[in-house]
């Protein structure tokens, strides 16, 4: 499988991690890893399986696919014999020593019997559901959370059946974590320690169970929970069914079709971020986003009364479109109501941040207002007035900045990607920059 994706180059990456779920186990001679493959791109899945119409022996590949790797020292002649096998496995897999889980077919057999271990969560259930819902759970209520996983699967367009069946693992899980953590909010970084166990044993319980969350350890039939399977629908089967395409399709021509949701792109920053000028050079770019939906954007500071409210007005006409709201959203409130044109217009939202290592108690450091600072002050009419103009322009930016006090960079990074999913970085100062002659002078 890893030999024929890199041959083809798919776009997907390999990650290797410690395994601290066998921490117990590890010893010098017998270590233990997870290896993820990370498929960037739906077009590798459709790729791929063409691959595995002309090659019986290939495993299938899923969404969130891991192997688990156990590297252990034996003696040379146990090598020796180890190396013969897998050679012989790899050129006839029918020819395996194991005639009960291997059959005729190789890796990649259809037939019901043919069980794989994966520990596996469906990438919706794991994501949007849980993850991006804990914010809501834990800082409003489970009657919200409920609210935001029905919205959120009325908008996949999810049976009734399958969201009642949801429904009751989701509202066990809420009653479990927050039980367990009580006030205090489980970080996004680590949910999935709390959130894997609880699903294995949710899946336990019933077959039906084990369908419903992607088998999260246990033994499941391979077929069913296939990324892309033959009838072309994803392994929720929530999606619509898909043309096959040519494999010499790429990411380009992927992204110059029509998208079926919006996208709105917002500012967690301070004046002076680059965030204006980055709509514009957005909006300059003859391609937009590489792709067929308008974009447009909306300055705050050429927009009188309430800004957010205009931009939910905007949504609701244009849902498809990509909004580029150049404002900076500092609060979570700003974030709440993102999050609700989110579900209501069907889109997806990707928050632009200045990258910065933060203080302890910031999630921007010092260097970086400094910067913000020196831009506004370079500023001459600004539609806001907040330029090199303006008498307190500095006490402006220093309010700005103490609306993040409170926390650091991790915690405003994880915070955001647990409620969007997605985060962007724009490049500020380098991270080895020499201080300069003037600050040590003043130093010394």
């Amino acid at each position: 499988m890893i030999r024929l994706m890199r041959q083809r180059r798919l776009p997907a990456a390999f990650k290797c991690y410690c395994n601290f779920h066998k921490l117990d186990s590890i010893t010098a001679n017998n270590l233990y890893f997870r290896m993820v493959i990370h498929v960037h791109s739906d077009s590798a899945f459709r790729r791929y399986q063409k691959e595995m119409r002309e090659n019986r022996g290939l495993w299938p590949l899923y969404r969130g696919f891991f192997l688990d790797i156990n590297m252990f020292k034996v003696s040379k002649e146990r090598a020796a014999e180890l190396v013969k096998d897998s050679y012989s496995l790899l050129a006839d897999p029918s020819a395996s020593s194991d005639k009960s889980t291997i059959c005729t077919d190789g890796l990649a057999d259809e037939d019901a019997n043919l069980m794989i271990k994966l520990k596996f969560l469906t990438y919706k259930l794991r994501t949007f559901l849980i993850r991006n819902g804990m914010s809501t759970l834990f800082k409003e209520s489970p009657g919200n959370y409920k609210s935001y996983y029905l919205r959120q699967m009325k908008i996949w367009g999810t049976s009734a059946g399958k969201q009642r069946e949801l429904s009751k693992m989701l509202d066990e899980w809420a009653v479990y974590i927050r039980t367990k953590c009580g006030k205090k909010p489980l970080s996004s970084s680590i949910y999935l320690s709390e959130a894997e166990p609880f699903l294995e044993r949710y899946a336990k319980r019933s077959r039906e169970n084990q369908v419903l969350v992607g088998s999260a350890g246990n033994l499941v039939m391979a077929e069913e929970f296939r990324a892309i399977v033959e009838g072309g629908m994803d392994e929720e089967g929530d999606l619509d069914r898909e043309e096959e395409l040519p494999s010499s399709y790429d990411a380009v021509a992927r992204d110059s079709v029509p998208k079926a949701e919006g996208l709105i792109v917002f500012f967690p920053g301070i004046p002076g971020c680059a965030k204006s000028a980055l709509c514009k050079e957005i909006l300059s770019n003859p391609g937009g986003l590489g792709d067929d939906r308008p974009v447009y954007s909306l300055m705050g500071d050429l927009i009188k009364g309430r800004y957010w409210q205009k931009i939910a007005d905007e949504r609701r006409k244009k849902p498809y479109a990509i909004t580029l709201a150049d404002k900076n959203a500092p609060n979570e409130e700003v974030w709440k109501q993102i999050e609700d044109m989110c579900l209501k217009t069907r889109a997806s939202a990707v928050p632009v941040v200045p990258d910065s290592e933060g203080t302890d108690s910031n999630p921007f450091s010092l260097d970086a207002l400094a910067v913000f600072i020196f831009r506004v002050i370079q500023r001459v009419n600004h539609p806001g007035s907040l330029d090199k103009s303006s008498p307190n322009a500095g006490y402006v930016l220093l309010m700005f900045y103490n609306l993040y006090e409170g926390k650091n960079r991790r915690e405003f990074e994880s915070e955001l990607l647990e409620r969007f999913g997605a985060l962007i970085k724009m490049p500020l100062l380098k991270s080895d920059r020499p201080e300069s002659g003037d600050m040590r002078t003043t130093l010394a």
